[in-house]
This record gives C-alpha cells, structure tokens and sequence, in this order.
C-alpha cells in the first residue's frame, strides 16, 4: 500500500471561495497536492510540506482537523491519500518538474475539473466545512 498525504488549499477572493487545483506532470489529472511522509513525519507535517514544495503556498490555518481519506487502486498498486482542508496563503509558485499548471478555481468550477471521482468526492465532503466559516 502507497500512502501519502496533501492539502485541499482554499482561499477566499473577493468575497468568494475558490481552491487551488493542480495538473500533475504524470497522468495530466487535476487534483491537490500531496506526497509521501519522510521519516519522522506526522501527516500533517508531510501535508504542509509537500503544500510548499508543490505550489509555494503555505497553511494559515486548517479548516478542520477531521482527515477527508481516499483510497483508489493504480496501476495494480493500492494508494490512500489523506488530506486535510486548509485555508493557505502565499504566492503560487509551481514545482515544475511533478506539476503542469496550478489555477484556482470557483468552487463549482473545481468539481467539474478535478479528474477522479474519489478525489470529488472528498472535495464535496471538504466544502461542507466552508460553511459558516469566517476568514
């Protein structure tokens, strides 16, 4: 089993919510950032930093502690992603040897361009903590 763990990262524009999504070099799927765990890290840790090294960008502050986990086969490996949604700042700036291109998108937008049905489905249940929350 693959592991590895990312960030749902949003931000509020103008009033509105969008989230950043990324195309991926291999696939060329939109999706978050993520990565695996160095040694000694937690997840949270490995999220955060693979948020930076991925887009540049860095959590202020997660939206909820509450994990969103995806777990999908590829190519006849299994993997689970964890991810936790993060309210994040900074100037994107992406890693171009694993990342294509990086937009932010409204939140219906994202839906429809986030490439695999398990990665929408956790970014439906990450929305509901956007509700009522105050930037």
């Amino acid at each position: 089993m693959i592991t590895s763990f990312g960030i749902i990262p949003f931000r509020k524009l103008k009033g509105k919510w969008q989230v950043l999504l990324i195309q991926h070099l291999n696939g060329q799927h939109w999706g978050f950032p993520k990565g695996r765990a160095e040694k000694t890290e937690t997840a949270q840790e490995t999220a955060i930093r693979e948020l930076k090294e991925e887009t540049g960008l860095r959590v202020e502050r997660f939206l909820s502690l509450e994990p969103f986990i995806e777990s999908y086969s590829f190519q006849e490996k299994r993997k689970t992603v964890t991810y936790f949604s993060a309210f994040v700042t900074g100037i994107l700036k992406c890693q171009t040897d694993e990342i294509i291109k990086a937009n932010w998108f409204d939140l219906n937008e994202a839906m429809k361009q986030i490439s695999f049905p398990e990665s929408k489905s956790i970014f439906k249940q990450a929305r509901k903590h956007l509700d009522g929350y105050i930037t």
